[in-house]
């Protein structure tokens, strides 16, 4: 059964109190790590959103008249953007 996949979505408030706990650094090593993943997370999901953006937006591959899904996923996966994604993923994005 494949992993549970959930979106990050951190309001500002909760991304301050992170990054505040994570630079006092007096706090237990397990609450850092939940931490920064947090953080991570979040910051890896916007980044990587904005680039499928970008490519989306940008002219098609010579032979097309636009990008597809599937023509996405490669592209994202050539510039190493992501290891491996499905063309479902790149369409709920």
């Amino acid at each position: 059964m494949p992993a549970k996949k959930y979106k990050v979505t951190l309001e500002t408030h909760e991304r301050e109190y992170l990054h505040q706990l994570i630079s006092r650094g007096k706090v237990a090593a397990r609450k850092l790590t939940h931490a920064r993943i947090l953080l991570a997370c979040e910051e890896s999901d916007e980044e990587r959103e904005a680039k499928l953006i970008t490519i989306a937006c940008s002219k098609p591959p010579q032979g097309r008249c636009r990008w597809s899904v599937r023509l996405l996923a490669d592209r994202l996966v050539e510039l190493e953007v992501f290891e491996s994604i499905s063309h479902e993923t790149v369409r709920h994005v």
